[in-house]
């Protein structure tokens, strides 16, 4: 284990797995969609795309080439805080994946025709999300929730996409990409010294300015909900509370996995029970959670007939009331320990352990072992557990966001009702 920085503020991070065969290299930029001005819309996401095509020292071509020849395992991915640059590949090939990498990320030509090609592929790529009811209904709960950047589409907007050019795109990548920003990691049986001085090598006389700080955020103080209406049978359902951020201490994020666990994010918890085993109103119900620097996400979701809407809903809001007043021993326990063999599985993957090592770096947070995430883990208690279901679960702040052709008129007139009736959690100051 080892982690340094350069004199140009690049922080390196190193796990060495001693007889793997593989090694995972990467690089993890804190810029994201939330980082874009107004008018940058979808720029984030473009740099990353474009990456792949021409750079200084290599040509798409060679770029194919060199990635099918090493295996293929060259990803990039484009989120709203972080954009990362990937490659797992056969150990004795690390150095020519890292050299690789390092073109992609400092020096990508952005050529006209080349922006031009790759806006027309996003432009496509928004068209199949609109059709993805699913992803349209959790981009539109963080639209409600946070709005600004953090709230948008990550791909920006079809109108703001036509509008990027390879000029725009150049300055974005100018002002946003710093060594001050980046973290280059190394995961598997590669050599430290030498990866020292390839790191050097490839990064050491890399300049940018100063981190751009991303907007301040607000969260609404009132509920809030949304419909955007679509031809079909069905209705896809999001109903989101503000979650943990950041910030928050490694037990109540672990907290809240259990929570999340409970609810709805195995096929032993409440909701997948309760919707679609016993209603069968759907077929995928499920919880989940997004953290940010600053602030989080707990969601709900589901796709019911459109005519299911309003009983699935009053289930899922009688379920969550009966977690926060009756949690069981036995729902606790299961959680623990699918939360547990996760956490096992998930530090056999270099891929992981980069990803994790990285963000916590650009972030100022250490990454504990597995062994004290393991009793942290164990050391939560249901009393933990229905004291964040009380923090999270109240109407306050509640967004209920659905895509298709939901039956429910008014829909935050009926969150108040429900509110009045007693569905929700009561919280101390909480306004209908």
């Amino acid at each position: 284990m080892s982690d340094w920085m350069l004199p140009n503020g690049l922080r390196v991070v190193f796990r060495p797995l001693p007889g793997r065969r593989t090694a995972c290299l990467g690089v993890t930029m804190h810029v994201g969609s939330r980082h874009e001005r107004a008018g940058e819309e979808g720029a984030a996401h473009l740099v990353e795309h474009l990456a792949f095509r021409d750079t200084a020292r290599y040509s798409a071509t060679q770029i194919t080439d060199m990635r099918e020849r090493l295996g293929g395992g060259f990803e990039a991915g484009t989120e709203k805080e972080f954009t990362s640059y990937t490659a797992t590949v056969p150990a004795h090939a690390a150095w020519r994946a890292l050299d690789l990498l390092a073109s992609q990320v400092r020096e990508p030509l952005f050529r006209e025709d080349d922006v031009a090609r790759e806006r027309r592929i996003v432009l496509q790529e928004l068209s199949e999300a609109e059709e993805d009811f699913e992803d349209r209904t959790g981009v539109l709960a963080e639209e409600l929730l946070f709005g600004g950047a953090l709230g948008r589409e990550i791909a920006g907007s079809r109108r703001s996409v036509r509008a990027l050019d390879h000029s725009a795109i150049r300055r974005f990548h100018r002002r946003t990409y710093s060594p001050k920003r980046a973290v280059v990691f190394a995961v598997g049986d590669v050599d430290r010294r030498r990866l020292g001085r390839e790191v050097e090598r490839l990064f050491g006389d890399w300049n940018g300015r100063a981190a751009p700080a991303a907007a301040p955020l607000t969260l609404p103080d009132r509920m809030r909900a949304k419909v955007l209406r679509r031809s079909s049978s069905s209705a896809q359902v999001v109903l989101a509370f503000p979650g943990m951020a950041g910030t928050a201490s490694d037990r109540e994020l672990q907290t809240q996995g259990v929570l999340s666990a409970m609810l709805g994010a195995t096929e032993g918890s409440r909701l997948f029970h309760a919707i679609r085993d016993h209603a069968a109103l759907a077929y995928n119900v499920e919880s989940y959670t997004s953290v940010y620097t600053d602030v989080g996400l707990f969601a709900i979701s589901f796709g019911v007939p459109g005519g299911g809407v309003r009983r699935a809903l009053e289930i899922a809001l009688r379920e969550m009331r009966a977690l926060c007043e009756h949690p069981t021993p036995g729902e606790f326990a299961r959680a623990i320990e699918s939360l547990e063999a996760r956490m096992l599985l998930d530090a056999e993957s270099p891929w992981l352990i980069g990803r994790e090592e990285a963000r916590s770096a650009l972030l100022g947070r250490k990454v504990s072992s597995v062994e004290a995430r393991l009793r942290s883990l164990r050391a939560i208690t249901l009393d933990d557990v229905r004291a964040l279901a009380h923090q999270l679960f109240t109407a306050r702040c509640a967004v209920l966001a659905m895509v298709g052709e939901p039956r429910l008129p008014a829909p935050q007139r009926w969150l108040r009702e429900r509110l009045r009736a007693g569905y929700f959690v009561p919280s101390s100051g909480q306004k209908p």
